[in-house]
């Protein structure tokens, strides 16, 4: 399928390409987690030719119970030569920073920053 209808906004945008049959996951802080491999991204949607078009900006949390699970870069990406540029973090930090900052369009990535 060739329709171009979603924008990923990076430093500068590239074009998604539309999945009529299913859906895309965009994970917001990729860079934490992949430390700088893969570059976090923003959603921006373009109105469809063709039908509606609903997007829907979620958080997958478990209910914000304390949990002493941490998460950070992937064990896998880390090596020798290759050090953690993130100290790992729980969801309880990320969440409160957003509900300091709200949703101004900035991001806690600074905070967690090694």
């Amino acid at each position: 399928n060739d329709l171009k209808k979603a924008f990923l906004s990076f430093e500068d945008q590239l074009d998604a390409i539309q999945n009529k049959s299913g859906f895309n996951v965009l994970i917001r802080y990729q860079k934490l987690i992949t430390n700088d491999k893969f570059k976090s991204v923003e959603h921006r949607v373009l109105a469809n030719r063709e039908g509606p078009r609903v997007s829907v900006a979620s958080f997958f949390t478990t209910g914000l119970l304390p949990s002493s699970r941490v998460y950070g870069p992937i064990k896998e990406l880390l090596s020798q030569h290759n050090s953690p540029l993130y100290r790992q973090t729980t969801v309880k930090d990320y969440v409160s920073y957003i509900y300091q900052h709200g949703l101004d369009g900035t991001s806690p990535l600074h905070l967690f920053r090694l």
